[in-house]
């Protein structure tokens, strides 16, 4: 993951999380200089520090103003997408600084990456596995749900017709902080008429006359017709060409259709209707 002094000199590593940031500090080349001296140790007192390596998650410097860290993070960023790498893996930065042979320390010099960088690698399969497991945070549209008549009321013993209009939709998203583009593809419509079994087609249906997905009621009362629709799911890393199929599926629950089953009585008359 990183190349750190191996000749012996002194290495220390401390620092904090903050949320998905990870600030973590070393120094090498000397003791820090914030330690205190022990006053029965009859070595050298401790000088400060010369090396100073860093390591910052890749959203921290996007977010520096410090031109050198901004322009690896760019050449990270370009890395990650292009390879799949993880964008969220913490770089490691390096530093240095002279010391004066009165003990006094000079200025740090600008951060610069380490020889070494990690090689965080999200595989397509992370993604899948991870797309999969938060379909539901891909925020897919619903199709709208359908029904004739288009009335609060419909008869009993009188089918109803029911379909909907479902196109693919493309989106993106980010995955294990990665940009990933998304298409999504209708396939499976699930109707529930909350009456009995639902009824599952692979086809939106069509309106009146052409209507193949209907359903007849045979008892009067308020009711509720859903829709559930089953998605399959493409992605591919945002910048790339090659599409890769989700394992999972997506679903989406259209707003629920609310109506009323009716009973209407026949009358004769004896004069005849107005036409």
């Amino acid at each position: 993951m990183s190349t750190l002094p191996t000749d012996g000199t002194p290495t220390s590593f401390g620092g904090h999380a903050d949320g998905n940031d990870v600030d973590v500090v070393g120094t090498s080349g000397s003791d820090s200089s914030d330690s205190v001296a022990d006053p029965h140790d009859t070595k050298k007192p401790a000088l400060p520090a010369t090396t100073e390596y860093r390591r910052l998650s890749s959203s921290w410097c996007a977010s520096s103003t410090n031109p050198a860290v901004v322009a690896v993070c760019k050449v990270w960023f370009l890395v990650a997408t292009e390879t799949t790498d993880c964008a969220a893996a913490t770089l490691l930065f390096v530093r240095h600084r002279e010391i004066d042979p009165d003990g006094t320390p000079g200025p740090w010099s600008e951060y610069e990456p380490a020889e070494t960088q990690p090689t965080c690698t999200v595989t397509i399969d992370d993604i899948d596995h991870a797309l999969t497991r938060d379909f539901a945070t891909v925020h897919l549209a619903p199709p709208p749900l359908t029904v004739q008549p288009a009335t609060p009321d419909v008869l009993i013993n009188v089918p109803v017709i029911v379909h909907t209009t479902a196109t693919p939709q493309t989106l993106t998203t980010t995955v294990l902080d990665t940009p990933v583009d998304i298409e999504a593809t209708p396939t499976r419509y699930t109707w529930n008429f909350h009456d009995g079994p639902t009824r599952t087609t692979t086809t939106p249906g069509h309106p009146y006359p052409t209507s193949d997905i209907q359903h007849t009621y045979a008892s009067p009362g308020p009711t509720t017709i859903t829709l559930t629709t089953t998605w399959t799911v493409r992605f591919r890393v945002h910048g790339q060409t090659t599409w890769h199929d989700a394992t999972g599926t997506a679903t989406t629950t259209s707003p629920t259709h609310h109506l009323t089953v009716v009973t209407r009585t026949t009358h004769l008359v004896e004069d005849p209707l107005d036409p």
